[in-house]
């Protein structure tokens, strides 16, 4: 069995990709930067001093640089940085030994003994490799729906589940 697709990466796609590549990490970005907004509020309501209402207000600026400014100004980067790997389509062949994937930018092929979890997303499986926080990016929409049963079948025999 052999299944080849082809498939552009938008912008949207490759922010579904980070967010479930990086997403635990930004959630505990965001949530420490909200706790700082809400002890620099708090410390602004009570303050007794012109210090307490500075802590007050650094609290505040630093909380929303991390729940906000941080993550939107990462992405923002990534998306730069990946913009050549959006030019043209990914493309995929996977068959009973391997998944080869040819980007604008890069080859690679992945024997799936290699190949150590899948992760299945609405939009994309996300195969884990041994070489940490390093996944082999499959996008659905590369394949048709049969190909998509064929593909997940594959990869639940290959390699099992994540």
């Amino acid at each position: 069995m052999r299944v080849v697709g082809e498939a552009m990466v938008t912008p949207e796609l490759y922010r579904a990709v980070i967010k479930a590549l990086s997403g635990r990490t930004l959630l505990m970005i965001r949530l420490v930067g909200v706790a700082l907004i809400v002890i620099g509020v708090l410390a602004v309501m009570t303050a007794a001093s012109t210090d307490d209402l500075v802590v007050g207000v650094g609290g505040i600026v630093i909380g929303l640089v991390l729940a906000v400014v941080l993550p939107w100004r990462s992405f923002r980067i990534s998306l730069r940085r990946v913009a050549p790997a959006l030019a043209t389509p990914w493309r995929y062949e996977i068959d009973e030994d391997s998944i080869h994937v040819t980007t604008p930018i890069a080859s690679a092929d992945w024997p799936w003994r290699n190949l150590r979890s899948v992760t299945e997303y609405p939009e994309m499986w996300l195969l884990g490799t041994p070489i940490k926080r390093q996944s082999v990016i499959v996008i659905k929409s590369a394949f048709s729906p049969a190909d998509q049963q064929l593909v997940a079948e594959l990869a639940r025999r290959k390699v099992g589940s994540g």
